[in-house]
């Protein structure tokens, strides 16, 4: 047996409580006076020996009931070895639905499938719907040590979404399978309303790319379906046909905070915001005062350093870090919402690199965008690049199963309660 919190414990010396107790309340000896005993028949005492203690029966239910006690804020639990399995599959939640996984399900003894997710619940104790929640592979590679088997074959989707922190060294022999969809998903993220038009931004992607664009569709489209208020739009030619918020169209915020020895970079930058404001009839208005900027009303930010972008900001953040390796006048940075402006604006690069164009794509994509993004990304990495790093125990670990104990010793407790109120009636304690 084992203890969650052993500290408890320490309580068991309560036991001595109930032991004074009986001690010290002991029934007097009553005297009574009698005036003469020469018609008294002499007896055989019968009561003395069942008093030890007075009444060491109930001294030793009381003494049971608060070890029980103690026992259950301990959280005791019973520890069984359990043999290995030679090989368990587990499966990410997405796949489960998959046919090639259900044909495969179907050979395999049910004890050795478990699913991707928290505790790696077997199969047939897995009660999760989400099938769109993104999986922390690594997090989770790390408890992989915990199931009792001497190897492990993960089938997962494989996607960069999933991947979060470093590669982790693992002491439980694994092999990840990463199955590859080849179908492209086309996610409607955002429909913003322009008299009698909508501009539908939606995300494109499969195993390989992630992109998006903007479409511009009247209402009276056979591809749109407005619901009776006019306030939502549902895209019928996409995977997804959730019902999308009709936002009507408002300025596009963009700060700018840059050196004043980059006045020149800032001037290019304002004549090409002001070319898209027109192109898209629609205002941007531009704060270049750092201290006036609200960063919450953004939906795009140009720096010349990243420290410069708060913690908290989710729009787009274009960095301006000229790098002559670079032949792309903007690359992405290390975040899906994080770009690098890699050479100094001029007539020439404006033009031949098509910097509005890209400027447009960037605001395409506002804060509330970000999160819908991320979660409509199918790209994945191969079953190389997943792989943890193994490191073999240096000695082999004994596994186990555990058992929760504290319901039975709440049963426990309840009937020895009845019964130490059963006996206090009877014995008059």
């Amino acid at each position: 047996m084992v203890f969650a919190n052993a500290t408890y414990l320490w309580g068991l010396l309560g036991l001595l409580i109930p032991i004074a107790i009986h001690l010290w309340s002991r029934k007097k000896v009553l005297t009574i006076k009698v005036g003469s005993i020469k018609l008294l028949q002499e007896s055989e005492p019968k009561q003395t020996s069942s008093i030890h203690i007075n009444e060491w029966w109930l001294l030793l239910l009381r003494l049971f009931m608060l070890t029980l006690l103690v026992f259950i804020m301990a959280g005791p639990s019973l520890k069984k070895k359990v043999k290995n399995l030679p090989v368990t599959y587990i499966i990410e939640p997405s796949l489960l639905k998959e046919e090639q996984i259900s044909s495969f399900l179907d050979s395999v003894s049910d004890d050795a499938i478990r699913v991707l997710a928290k505790n790696f619940p077997l199969l047939e104790d897995y009660q999760g719907n989400n099938q769109d929640e993104v999986i922390p592979y690594w997090q989770l590679a790390q408890n992989m040590y915990t199931i009792p088997s001497d190897s492990v074959i993960v089938f997962a989707k494989g996607l960069i979404k999933g991947i979060r922190g470093k590669r982790p060294l693992i002491s439980a022999n694994t092999k990840w399978i990463v199955l590859e969809s080849q179908n492209e998903v086309l996610t409607p993220i955002k429909a913003v309303q322009k008299q009698n038009q909508a501009f539908i931004k939606t995300a494109i992607s499969n195993a390989n790319s992630f992109t998006y664009k903007t479409d511009t569709i009247p209402f009276n489209d056979s591809k749109v379906l407005l619901n009776n208020e006019k306030d939502s739009i549902q895209i019928l030619n996409t995977t997804n046909r959730n019902w999308l918020k009709l936002h009507q169209q408002s300025a596009i915020q963009v700060g700018i905070i840059l050196h004043d020895t980059l006045q020149q970079q800032i001037f290019y930058l304002e004549r090409s915001l002001m070319a898209i404001s027109k192109f898209i009839d629609q205002p941007i208005v531009i704060n270049k005062s750092s201290a006036n900027i609200t960063f919450s009303e953004l939906t795009a930010l140009v720096v010349d350093a990243i420290e410069l972008v708060p913690d908290d900001f989710l729009g787009t953040v274009l960095v301006y870090k000229p790098n002559g390796l670079q032949n792309n006048l903007i690359v992405p940075g290390h975040k899906m919402y994080e770009y690098y402006l890699t050479s100094p604006l001029n007539s020439e690069n404006i033009v031949g690199e098509q910097l509005g164009e890209k400027l447009l794509k960037l605001l395409s994509v506002t804060n509330s965008d970000i999160g819908k993004l991320e979660m409509t990304d199918q790209r994945i990495i191969s079953g190389v690049e997943l792989q943890p790093v193994y490191q073999k125990p240096s000695k082999l670990k004994r596994r186990s199963i555990s058992k929760d104990l504290t319901m039975l010793l709440w049963l426990l407790f309840l009937a020895s309660v009845i019964i130490e109120r059963i006996l206090s009636r009877v014995r008059k304690q």
